[in-house]
């Protein structure tokens, strides 16, 4: 016998409210699990973003103090050398001490500085920093400063290989490279105007090419280790 036509109508009614709640459930059970999901994929990034920071802070604290020794290093080297010159232009005699302040010209410095966890954070992606401001003091400073120290590293290298060598070896014995240099001849050296000239050489490189770029490079590490140690010390503990 058929079901009588407004009857039919409310037993549709009721069977599309049925299917639209069920079809409301299961859209809402489909948003939570991908809020879940997000949300679990958001709290594992931002876990290994603090590991990646933690490590940073630790390689850029090995650089910092490499960076100090270098430095401490070049203006050794560049005090040495201006009490040489002086010497020379006082017409001053001989002394075993000088081989010391002679050996200093002949030196370069590579400072191996650790750009590990800069390549381990490109691979992840440089978005995996959620702070745009710390993102960019990293860029800065591994593309840019230590980049340019490196860059100014083969210049000075290539001043002390290329230029002061060969007068070196012609000219002095004993060498130890940074250390020592005996003059086969100081009264010829002294009064070389070239080996003046290669002095003054040596001072302008050293500090366009070593000290300058370094200092720059310390100032750039040592603000963003401090930058690190606050987003580090910012986060809640898991």
């Amino acid at each position: 016998m058929p079901i009588p036509t407004r009857l039919s109508r409310l037993l549709n009614a009721a069977n599309w409210k049925y299917a639209a709640g069920e079809l409301a459930l299961i859209v809402l059970g489909i948003l939570l699990a991908l809020a879940v999901n997000n949300w679990n994929m958001d709290r594992q990034e931002r876990k290994a973003e603090l590991e990646l920071l933690r490590q940073m802070r630790s390689s850029l604290s090995f650089d910092l103090a490499t960076l100090k020794r270098a430095d401490e290093g070049f203006r050794h080297r560049e005090q040495a050398m201006e009490s040489l010159r002086k010497h020379l232009r006082q017409n001053l005699p001989y002394a075993d001490s000088l081989d010391a302040h002679f050996g200093a010209i002949f030196r370069f410095w590579e400072t191996n500085l650790n750009r590990g966890p800069y390549e381990v954070l490109k691979a992840k992606g440089l978005d995996l920093i959620s702070s745009d401001s710390v993102r960019l003091r990293i860029i800065h400073v591994y593309d840019q400063a230590y980049a340019h120290l490196q860059r100014s590293e083969g210049d000075d290298r290539s001043a002390v290989l290329e230029v002061l060598r060969p007068y070196f070896l012609r000219s002095f014995r004993d060498i130890r490279f940074g250390e020592n240099a005996k003059p086969i001849d100081y009264r010829a050296v002294a009064r070389d105007p070239y080996f003046s000239n290669l002095i003054d050489y040596r001072l302008a490189s050293l500090r366009i090419n070593a000290i300058a770029p370094c200092e720059a490079a310390i100032s750039g590490v040592s603000g963003l280790v401090e930058v690190l140690d606050k987003e580090i010390g910012s986060r809640s503990p898991e």
